[in-house]
């Protein structure tokens, strides 16, 4: 069955809870029975934001819930392509930071994304469980004897395509900044 959100194979149930401002979209992956939760607040006036997050467990095939996140941001906030495809291409490159390096693909460690949105920009929040690192130790990906390398470019180009990138509690964090 395919789940109409995210055009996945997936089993879809929607649960609104007693705070009727609150809608959780639960999904259970058929082959691995996982559950994540994507939860909207919706503002109770015209003039408040929504706020989103979204919480996975570190296996490196939860990557692909970044897309259905941030298209139901999409869905709330007018996006243009251009920051639809900047937001994706960052918040997939953070969240699989998050996973592999951050939380080593441990099933039972989290990686939470949290969208704090204003009306001149959103900041996206994504942390993880892991030791943490110093991003001063990053090598440049641009220096001659980097550029054979075939992998370090995820934060450079994380640093490219937003606004601002904050790394916060040892690495362990990072808020990520794009104007509207």
């Amino acid at each position: 069955m395919c789940c109409p959100h995210t055009r996945t194979n997936t089993i879809c149930s929607v649960f609104l809870s007693i705070n009727p401002t609150t809608f959780i979209h639960r999904m259970t992956t058929l082959n691995t029975m996982r559950i994540e939760q994507i939860v909207t607040t919706a503002p109770s006036r015209p003039q408040q934001q929504c706020n989103f997050s979204l919480s996975l467990s570190s296996m490196p095939e939860n990557v692909s819930l970044v897309e259905p996140f941030v298209e139901k941001v999409r869905s709330r906030y007018p996006i243009n392509d251009e920051q639809y495809f900047n937001i994706l291409v960052v918040l997939t490159e953070a969240v699989n930071n998050s996973i592999l390096h951050g939380n080593q693909a441990d099933p039972q460690k989290r990686v939470n994304v949290r969208l704090r949105a204003s009306h001149r920009s959103f900041t996206f929040v994504v942390s993880d469980q892991g030791g943490g690192f110093d991003p001063a130790e990053l090598l440049d990906p641009t220096a001659p004897e980097q550029v054979s390398i075939p992998n370090g470019r995820g934060v450079f180009l994380m640093q490219k395509l937003s606004d601002g990138l904050r790394f916060k509690d040892n690495g362990r964090r990072v808020n990520i900044r794009f104007k509207l």
